[in-house]
């Protein structure tokens, strides 16, 4: 008896440290978890884009760790993002996502709720792991409207990128599998306002705004034919028409049926 509880001890021993080795296999080389409140829900809509430590097309698996089921998962190439095949297995109340891929980078999308109080916004982030890391980067994207920013410590700001807002990041260097990190946010907005419906609204402007432009000019254009046009009948109608007698070349006067010269016909 004290021999099969030895042996059973010794191979749970066993189990336990292939999947520690297993959690900790295959580093990745960056992941950069982008957090962006009111975007197009009254939620955080939270971008993990993991980059693999293996060459493109090669095979790697990319393991991140929600609190929530994911709203979209793909891989992330040259030609653009395409839905990606993915693992969930349920931990508690969080949720483990495994991408099993030949490409490079795989990006991970998600939303939770935040909590607002009049017009302040407030919300906890958690990294929660799932695969070790060379490079953990936390970004927070500055709403549109936001004001009185409550950061945690670390997070600097890297400036307006090409989508014109105004970010803020925190690089946490590497961690393991199961190394965990947490943060709370808080800004002031008094509307609920959303970036990316006041973002298309304003390409809608701008697009109709580029089509009355060209609209006016075409429209100028147009006009400004008919008028020449027009002008230009009227010059020639106003205009006198200079007659000579074709035997003879004589001009003749007002009045003349005949050349006065040679007697030909000219009206």
């Amino acid at each position: 008896m004290r021999i099969s509880w030895s042996l059973a001890l010794v191979a749970v021993l066993l189990l336990s440290s292939m999947m520690a080795v297993q959690a900790e296999q295959d580093p990745l080389k960056t992941v950069q978890v982008e957090l962006q409140p009111d975007r197009d829900l009254s939620s955080v809509l939270v971008l993990v884009t993991a980059e693999s430590s293996t060459a493109s097309g090669e095979q790697s698996q990319v393991r991140v760790r929600i609190p929530v089921e994911p709203s979209a998962v793909a891989y992330v190439t040259d030609q653009g993002m395409f839905t990606a095949d993915y693992q969930v297995e349920q931990q508690g109340v969080n949720y483990l996502i495994a991408v099993d891929s030949t490409e490079a980078v795989v990006r991970i999308e998600y939303y939770f709720d935040y909590q607002r109080t009049e017009n302040r916004v407030r919300f906890s982030y958690e990294w929660l792991g799932g695969s070790a890391t060379d490079a953990l980067d936390i970004r927070f994207r500055e709403p549109d409207g936001a004001s009185g920013l409550s950061l945690p410590v670390g997070f600097n700001e890297i400036g307006i990128l090409s989508d014109g807002y105004r970010y803020f990041e925190a690089q946490l260097g590497s961690l393991s599998a199961a190394d965990t990190w947490s943060a709370d946010f808080e800004y002031s907005k008094d509307s609920a306002s959303l970036s990316l419906v006041q973002s298309e609204s304003e390409t809608k402007n701008e697009t109709n705004l580029v089509v009355s432009v060209i609209v006016s000019i075409l429209a100028g254009l147009v006009a400004g034919g008919v008028i020449g046009y027009v002008i230009a009948r009227k010059r020639a109608a106003s205009s006198p028409v200079r007659i000579v007698c074709p035997q003879c070349g004589r001009r003749p006067k007002a009045g003349d049926t005949f050349c006065r010269s040679c007697g030909t016909r000219i009206r």
